[in-house]
Order: structure tokens, then sequence, then C-alpha cells
């Protein structure tokens, strides 16, 4: 499906994952260092980090809640994109594709054959006839592979089955956005007060050796 327009979410995508865990260095215990001074005791922190629990949790409940739902969704998606893959636009799609195949195969052959056959005077010409005709073959078959996606993703069916999906899942789809950006500000965060205590750490230094 064209990535500029939309996309397929599936359940693994949208199931709520943990954001904060000792790996990532964004739990309580988690310190920033620099005059001895922990992230966990920061207030700046302390709320960045109630804020992600707080929005975990909401992710949580909304999953739950459409959960089922969801998998009914994907459930129909498949069974519209099976059917897609029958439909007249798809196969005359798989046909284009299944010619353009041959044609790129009998005429790179062709090629081949030339250049072994090929004079001192004319195999560079040989070679290049080879190289052109190879880029053109990958430029038809890519067009044929996104006409045969284009074709499924223009399905009624499929539409209608992907609109449903992403319907349903709107919220669940903002709970995951929301946190991304309650994880983007903790970052933010730390780093800014990493900043500041090596900014003071330094000006001490500093201006203890003018003194």
């Amino acid at each position: 499906m064209k990535n500029s327009q939309r996309r397929t979410f599936t359940v693994d995508e949208l199931e709520p994952r943990t954001l904060l865990s000792g790996g990532h260095g964004h739990g309580p215990g988690g310190g920033l260092g620099g005059g001895g001074l922990s992230s966990s005791s920061n207030p700046v922190i302390q709320a960045d980090l109630a804020k992600i629990q707080a929005d975990q949790q909401k992710l949580q409940t909304d999953y739950s809640a459409v959960a089922s739902t969801l998998q009914t969704d994907l459930q129909n998606l498949r069974t519209a994109y099976n059917t897609a893959l029958t439909s007249s636009a798809v196969t005359t799609a798989k046909t284009q594709l299944t010619t353009d195949v041959a044609t790129a195969r009998t005429t790179i052959q062709a090629d081949l054959t030339a250049i072994t056959t090929a004079t001192s005077s004319t195999i560079a010409a040989a070679v290049s006839k080879l190289r052109a005709d190879q880029a053109s073959a990958a430029t038809t078959i890519r067009a044929d592979q996104q006409g045969i996606q284009d074709a499924i993703n223009n399905d009624p069916g499929v539409k209608a089955a992907q609109a449903q999906y992403q319907t349903d899942a709107v919220t669940v789809i903002q709970d995951q956005a929301q946190l991304q950006i309650d994880s983007n500000q903790l970052r933010t965060d730390q780093q800014s007060l990493a900043g500041t205590s090596t900014g003071t750490g330094l000006g001490g230094l500093f201006g203890h050796s003018r003194s």
C-alpha cells in the first residue's frame, strides 16, 4: 500500500509496549551523573515519568477495550486482500508482470549471446546494450510490481476493510503517538539536566582556577 497515503497497522504494532525499562535508562533508578545529581530526584524528570506511566496505562486500557474488534477487523482485511488477488484488475497487473519478465529474459539472453560472439570492435557496444537492457527491465518490473500493489490497494473491499480497521484503532494509535511525545520529552529533559550539571561543574572548575 502507498506509504505516503495510508498503511495497514497490525495488532502487534498496536499492542501496548513498556516504554520504561532499566535497559533504556528511563527507570526510577536511572541517574545522569554530573555532580552526583540523579534524574530520578529531579521534579521535572519525575513529572515526565508520571506522565508516561499515566499515558501508558491509558494505552493499555484503550487497547483492551478494542482488542477483539481489531482482531476481527484484521481478519476481514485479510479476507478482502485474498479476494482482491482474484479480481480482474489484479489479474491483469499480474499478467503484465509475467509478460514483461519473459520479454526481459529473452532480451537479456540475446544480449549475452551477442557478447559471446562479439569481436574486439563490437564487444563494448554489446556490453553497453546488455547493461541498458538490464536497467530497463528492472525499471519495468518494478513498475509492474507497483501496479499489482496499487490494484490491491484500490480494491473497494480492501479499502473498506482498511478504513474500518483504522477507525476502530484510532484511539490506540493516538495513545501510541502521545507516548512517543512523552518519551521524547523525557529524553530532552534528561539531556538538558545533564548539560546543566556539566556546565555547573565546569564553571566551578574554571572559577576555582581563577581564584
